[in-house]
């Protein structure tokens, strides 16, 4: 009884833990393909959500000079552990 409380308890724990939610960026679109100065870019970052429950919470994109930086926030309430194909 006594093992069985207390492995119940670590598993309780253990589903109950928040964990790190990623996205894993495989491909980064640019839309011209090879744009000049003059034109307007966008991007898309295509890659794949950490879990089920794994949503974009924001994100954003500056550029400095010939470098942009992109943040991007991710969040996940629980789910499946699973790869969620997913495009921002």
């Amino acid at each position: 009884p006594m093992r069985l409380f207390l492995l119940t308890s670590l598993l309780l724990v253990a589903f109950s833990a928040r964990a790190q939610t990623y996205f894993y960026i495989n491909t980064i679109q640019v839309q011209p393909g090879q744009p000049s100065d003059q034109d307007q870019v966008s991007l898309a970052l295509m890659g794949d959500l950490s879990s089920s429950g794994a949503y974009i919470v924001s994100s954003s994109a500056t550029v400095s000079g010939s470098t942009v930086t992109l943040d991007v926030v991710a969040a996940d309430p629980g789910g499946l552990a699973v790869l969620v194909p997913h495009t921002e």
